[in-house]
């Protein structure tokens, strides 16, 4: 009889879809969930999440600071989207963010190449921790994202 009730209320339960964008509320909050998909590392996550932060600082707002159109931003920047770099940097730079390199260990399985770049010690693919993304603020300094953990 219990669970005949359980499952009649939830029936009736009304659920509401869930939109990042009506919680990103200040720069820390935007820099902690942008990291968060810069360390999941899916080109896809990461521009949705992009758009996230666009639409809750207002879309039209950053297509006008890009110089790109509203409606290819939406699209660039949805799961489903694939932007350009020069689109993700246009994007970050009008919502006051940026990219910054940090230098960090190869890891494990991840050998470092035989020097022919120039570099004394060959070059080895990034760490995830690589981006940190940080505001314009000078009050404000770089973390990386394991910080956030």
């Amino acid at each position: 009889m219990n669970d005949l009730r359980t499952r009649a209320a939830a029936a009736r339960a009304k659920t509401l879809p869930w939109d990042a964008a009506d919680y990103l509320e200040d720069l820390d909050d935007v820099v902690a969930y942008l990291e968060a998909a810069f360390e999941d590392g899916d080109p896809r996550v990461i521009a949705a999440a992009l758009g996230d932060v666009a639409r809750s600082r207002g879309m039209t707002a950053v297509a006008a600071k890009t110089g790109l159109g509203r409606e290819s931003l939406y699209k660039a920047l949805s799961g489903d989207g694939n932007p350009g770099f020069a689109t993700v940097v246009g994007v970050m730079n009008a919502l006051g963010l940026r990219l910054r390199p940090l230098g960090a260990d190869p890891g494990p399985g991840m050998p470092a190449g035989d020097g022919a770049t120039g570099w004394s010690d060959g070059f080895a693919l990034p760490h995830p921790d690589l981006y940190v993304l940080s505001g314009t603020s000078p009050t404000r300094p770089a973390r990386r994202a394991s910080e956030y953990r």
